[in-house]
């Protein structure tokens, strides 16, 4: 099942969503080629991310080393999403379901 960002409901996704491109996940890597197709002129381009406030992973290293906190390293995910590129907040099913 899937809830896309603004729809409050949910529904098979084989039956409601089809994009040309297609991103999984909405971290650091994902937001960036988003970003990136968008400026190159692509129109139709999705996130698949389960989270509303994903932690940026590349500051742990600082957690570990005492520098930062761990609440500093949550980010909301709406903002991020590249203007134009549609949210899927749902996760990928693992293989073979």
């Amino acid at each position: 099942m899937v809830q896309t960002q603004g729809e409050g409901r949910s529904s098979p996704v084989k039956n409601r969503l089809q994009h040309k491109m297609l991103i999984l996940g909405g971290g650091t890597a994902g937001l960036t080629v988003a970003a990136q197709l968008r400026r190159k002129g692509e129109p139709d381009i999705a996130i698949i991310e389960p989270s509303s406030q994903p932690f940026y992973q590349a500051a742990w290293t600082l957690v570990g080393a005492g520098v930062y906190r761990p609440a500093a390293t949550v980010r909301d995910e709406a903002p991020l999403i590249p203007r134009g590129v549609r949210w899927i907040q749902d996760c990928i099913p693992p293989r073979g379901t």
